[in-house]
């Protein structure tokens, strides 16, 4: 097996083991599905450890999550993030559609499809756009009633692999901040069209309404 995928199957093991059981309340990713529940996210990456010395130092995403019912939702996320590569800077754009299931409050699932698309900013040049299938886990643990730890893997077991880690503070009733980590990496194929890769921490704020 690839070693990025033999990380992240250790990843979902080790997010499996910290999550255990208990109380979860409204706190990270969308949970306690009830239709029409919406969660808006946006987050700033303040710097992409495999940005260049020309890259941006701020990368950004927002996403959004609705419920359909008690066990269903549907997922938008935009990343854009400029990465490290070896013919000079690119900047990325990684488009994910997820239909979302809640097992339980502490676990939800997820398939999705998720677009990515990069462009040399020096020449111009547009690589072919990658596409995938991926197959995703939530995890969701409160540690206290303002403070919620949460995990996100997914992969296609190919091409495209995400682990992302973060800690939710409860502001307000619908209000939180998040802290967060995320290494995504997608082969674009082939030696001319090589990984795009996120290692970032960020920072951002999610409205549950």
């Amino acid at each position: 097996m690839h070693s990025k995928y033999s990380k992240l199957l250790a990843s979902l093991l080790f997010c499996a083991f910290i999550m255990g059981t208990g109380p979860t309340a409204l706190a990270g990713p969308l949970n306690h599905f009830s239709q029409g529940n919406t969660a808006l996210d946006y987050n700033i990456k303040v710097h992409n450890e495999v940005d260049t010395k020309n890259a941006r130092d701020t990368n950004y995403e927002w996403s959004i999550t609705t419920a359909l019912s008690k066990k269903f939702a549907l997922q938008y996320r935009d990343t854009h993030y400029d990465g490290d590569v070896y013919d000079g800077r690119h900047r990325s754009n990684h488009r994910e559609f997820n239909v979302c299931y809640e097992l339980d409050p502490h676990y939800q699932i997820f398939v999705g499809h998720t677009w990515t698309s990069s462009k040399n900013a020096a020449t111009g040049r547009d690589m072919p756009d990658r596409t995938a299938v991926v197959l995703g886990v939530v995890g969701i643990k409160e540690l206290s009633k303002k403070y919620t730890l949460y995990g996100i893997l997914a992969t296609d077991g190919t091409h495209v692999a995400n682990v992302e880690f973060g800690l939710a503070y409860k502001l307000a009733k619908n209000w939180e901040l998040n802290t967060t980590y995320r290494h995504l990496t997608v082969g674009m194929g082939g030696p001319a069209n090589p990984t795009m890769a996120l290692r970032s921490f960020g920072i951002g704020l999610t409205d549950k309404f």
